[in-house]
């Protein structure tokens, strides 16, 4: 099991069921790990029978949003996965050309955007 260094200085963390973070630069400086360090993931390649998440303009509905997890920002399309009012979303931010264009997945209970998120980094959703 690993956990994902949260953002923000949060104290939560998030269970990512096994799935490995990029870690080459440490592991090509030849470091550990240190608390604080903010580990990022890649998304795995998409399975054939994926699951089609419905992407939404946002929403604005919270006047403050958490991030407790997030992929490489490397990429053109970075994920977070966002908490606020006792709910939680994915946000895809994709990048090119000088736009940005940002959508929202729909809201759900913490555990279940979880799920979701897990998914998403397996290559098990879209």
């Amino acid at each position: 099991m690993l956990c994902l260094t949260p953002l923000l200085g949060s104290d939560r963390s998030v269970d990512v069921g096994g799935l490995r973070p990029v870690l080459s630069e440490y592991e090509q400086a030849g470091r550990d790990l240190e608390l604080g360090d903010q580990l990022s993931f890649h998304v795995a390649p998409l399975q054939p029978d994926h699951m089609r998440l419905v992407w939404r303009e946002p929403t604005r509905a919270e006047d403050r949003v958490r991030v407790t997890a997030h992929t490489c920002d490397c990429v053109n399309t970075v994920y977070e996965l966002c908490h606020a009012g006792g709910q939680a979303h994915i946000r895809r931010t994709r990048r090119g050309d000088g736009a940005v264009q940002v959508h929202e997945s729909h809201r759900r209970l913490f555990k279940e955007a979880q799920a979701v998120w897990l998914a998403l980094l397996d290559g098990r959703a879209r």
